[in-house]
């Protein structure tokens, strides 16, 4: 079923990561250093590689992607909530190659920055966590109760 809760603007986040970096890394660390437990993220930069992921509908697995660079983030944009009760983020991102060609999927660990800035909007009001559905084999926001 269904079902949608309101949340609070709490504050912004503006940042740049050094080069090296795991994106996804420290995007979560961020979030764990300064007990953000719900939020949007956004941002863009460049990497020296990427590890993505898309999820087969039919198989319910996710098959990984790694792409060497130089890659540009055309857009990174997710949410982060809690997972096992530590911020988890769960991202997309599009890089594109030297010539042009989009790629895109899941964020996953393993892709290392060359540059980016980000922005975190992070919010407050309810607590969303993550836990596995059978039916679609990920791990998706469970309702939380009503206040």
């Amino acid at each position: 079923m269904a079902w949608l809760r309101e949340i609070k603007y709490l504050k912004n986040y503006v940042g740049r990561m050094e080069r090296g970096e795991d994106l996804l890394g420290a995007l979560e660390s961020f979030a764990r250093s300064n007990k953000i437990r719900l939020a949007k993220i956004e941002a863009i930069g460049a990497l020296e590689k990427a590890c993505v992921a898309y999820h087969d509908q039919n198989t319910l697995e996710f098959n990984v992607v790694e792409l060497d660079g130089p890659l540009e983030i055309l857009n990174l944009t997710g949410n982060l909530s809690l997972g096992e009760n530590k911020p988890v983020f769960h991202g997309k991102i599009t890089v594109a190659d030297t010539q042009g060609r989009a790629f895109g999927g899941h964020l996953l660990m393993g892709s290392i920055v060359f540059a980016c800035e980000f922005f975190i909007h992070e919010y407050s009001g309810t607590e969303l966590h993550r836990n596995y559905d059978e039916a679609s084999g990920l791990s998706l926001w469970m309702a939380p109760p009503v206040k």
